[in-house]
């Protein structure tokens, strides 16, 4: 929460996001869903596109998360700027907000008092499964079990 915290409160009075905090908060995270999920590994998701983030090509002397991202944008030209690069903050970005979004979900359905099996189900039919394949939909299955 402290890092979350830290990234919130902008650079210099702008509504601007800081880069490292905000990533080192998603680390955080990542770790307490591991410890929280046990030997399944829930914060791998999360972790493997931080590790994205941190390998990117942005500008890191951008301290601002959004102008950093937008310092990577020119490396999008590859694909004709009609898809993000896989190895790209831009597509970490993407995939981070998508796996967050499933997290909401879970949290508000265990909430509710469902069990976890159905709680995971639920959230995952209402966020993630719009983005995965017939594999990824599978392994995620297959975990939830």
């Amino acid at each position: 929460v402290q890092y979350f915290g830290d990234a919130s409160r902008g650079l210099k009075g702008s509504k601007e996001v800081e880069r490292v905090p905000f990533i080192e908060g998603l680390g955080a995270y990542a770790m307490l869903l591991d410890k929280m999920g046990g030997s399944s590994g829930m914060g791998s998701y999360l972790e493997a596109n931080i590790k994205k983030l941190r390998s990117s090509k942005a500008d890191k002397n951008k301290s601002g998360y959004r102008e950093w991202l937008l310092s990577e944008l020119p490396i999008h030209g590859q694909t004709s700027y009609k898809e993000y690069v896989d190895e790209s903050a831009w597509m970490a970005n993407l995939w981070i907000g998508w796996t967050l979004d499933f997290f909401v979900e879970l949290f508000a359905e265990l909430h509710l008092g469902k069990d976890t099996k159905t709680a995971a189900a639920d959230a995952y039919n209402r966020t993630l499964y719009n983005h995965h394949n017939f594999f990824q939909r599978t392994a995620f299955n297959t975990a939830v079990k």
